[in-house]
């Protein structure tokens, strides 16, 4: 069995008594592992749908204030004559 046929994780290279370059470490994945790597991306993933979600919220919010202002200008012309 050789390193494609295992999930590992790289970890870093170090250093070791003996050894006279550095060696590149590996961890095996365990099932844990597996389990907080999906609940990571299940927390980005949400992040990213709560930032997408709020973003269309703040638009429309402000488009409603736009419409807003339109119809009260249209709506009392007056007041658009006693500006000039």
């Amino acid at each position: 069995m050789n390193k494609n046929e295992i999930e590992s994780k790289y970890v870093g290279n170090f250093a070791f008594k003996g050894a006279s370059s550095l060696m590149r470490l590996f961890k095996i994945k365990t099932q844990k592992d597996k389990i907080r790597e999906e609940r990571i991306r299940i927390k980005r993933r949400n992040r990213k749908i709560k930032r997408q979600i709020s973003s269309i919220v703040k638009k429309l919010i402000l488009l409603v204030i736009i419409a807003g202002i339109l119809y009260y200008i249209l709506t009392n012309k007056n007041f658009i004559a006693s500006l000039f």
